[in-house]
């Protein structure tokens, strides 16, 4: 059987890369980070990526959703309303 490239299913900074790491491994989903040195320099033009098998890709993709979803609701929590 050829040996498969990792599929990319997230690409963000290197904390939030991280934490998708844990919550894909969590579930048994074997992930690699692409880029975690680069993200690390504090430039926004290089992301890091968060790749899985592509075997695990169909069970990724609903953590990654998920992940995804609570950032959102995360970064309009975050919002100092006082602020004018």
């Amino acid at each position: 059987m050829p040996r498969q490239e990792p599929t990319v299913v997230f690409t963000g900074g290197p904390i939030e890369a991280g934490l998708l790491q844990g919550k894909l491994a969590d579930a048994d989903v074997e992930s690699y980070l692409q880029n975690e040195f680069m993200g690390t320099l504090g430039t926004s033009a290089i992301g890091v990526k968060v790749a899985v098998n592509s075997e695990d890709f169909e069970q990724a993709i609903p953590i990654v959703n998920s992940f995804k979803e609570a950032m959102q609701f995360d970064a309009v929590d975050t919002i100092d309303e006082s602020v004018e």
